[in-house]
């Protein structure tokens, strides 16, 4: 299990892809910044509006175990 840590958001100062969706944002994009604890590992994403949103609207069992990499893009392609 997925222990959320904290969640901000963030002006970014490089380049990150987006978690949820692989998406590349350039320097001085706002994404979510995450810092979970999984199996004590430290771990750190960033998410899309998009992607958090998604995540958002969730049931929270479903995002209990946390997403791997582009999966929230997966499943938003198999709703639509």
């Amino acid at each position: 299990m997925v222990e959320l840590i904290v969640s901000k958001k963030v002006i970014t100062r490089k380049p990150h892809n987006c978690w949820g969706c692989r998406k590349e944002y350039p320097v001085g994009s706002k994404l979510e910044r995450n810092v979970s604890i999984d199996g004590g590992e430290i771990m750190i994403a960033y998410f899309c509006d998009d992607c958090q949103d998604y995540i958002n609207n969730m049931d929270s069992l479903d995002a209990q175990d946390g997403f791997e990499y582009g999966q929230i893009a997966d499943m938003k392609a198999d709703v639509y």
